[in-house]
């Protein structure tokens, strides 16, 4: 599995491919197949609606999908949730987009203002780094966004209880989250026996 960064601005976008659209539209482009690639943008809410003004949205419309997560316009299909991933579909064609600056605390106003080839890199290099913390604990995944289900697929509860205690800020990022959607808690209130709401984790 393979990670490809993306940025995208009025009218332009680029992967870490160092590919553009050239002669397709911009949701076409992003549209186009990747086998085994894990596709990640550097800063998702920022060109979402870059996506959405080439699709000619109206406000409303923008409205309504980041109010439902979802709209149709066909031929296409959109899911998009807010900070975390957006999603694209059409007849034979669909693609998943996880959203890099979810995991870091980067400056984004004073990096957006780099080369777009530049900002898509650094989408990769998160990528890259966040998929290696997900195979540190055993996790199989074929996208960064929910680190959660991939630990109930893959059962990895005591690599993360050895990992937990681990400095590095974004693996803790990472395993809070599960602890979160799973069991409704942080992994270390967790394992700590902490409550949640007055709730016991025995209970």
């Amino acid at each position: 599995m393979r990670v490809l960064g993306y940025h995208a601005l009025d009218g332009a976008a680029i992967n870490s491919d160092n590919e553009e659209p050239k002669n397709l539209s911009l949701v076409e482009f992003l549209l186009q197949p990747k086998d085994s690639t894990i596709r990640v943008f550097y800063d998702l809410d920022y060109s979402i609606g870059f996506i959405s003004k080439s699709l000619k949205l109206t406000t409303r419309e923008v409205a309504i999908l980041c109010d439902t997560t979802k709209f149709r316009l066909p031929p296409y299909h959109l899911r998009y949730v807010t900070g975390k991933f957006l999603s694209i579909k059409r007849t034979n064609a669909f693609s998943y987009f996880s959203n890099a600056s979810q995991y870091t605390k980067r400056n984004t106003d004073t990096e957006l203002t780099l080369q777009p080839f530049t900002l898509a890199k650094l989408a990769k290099g998160v990528g890259e780094e966040v998929l290696g913390i997900f195979s540190e604990l055993g996790i199989e995944t074929e996208s960064l966004t929910s680190p959660a289900r991939a630990y109930e697929k893959t059962q990895v509860g005591l690599l993360l209880k050895e990992m937990q205690a681990s400095s590095n800020e974004m693996r803790k990022k990472i395993i809070d989250s599960i602890g979160l959607e799973v069991f409704g808690r942080t992994w270390e209130t967790y394992l700590l026996g902490g409550s949640l709401n007055g709730v016991s984790k025995d209970k």
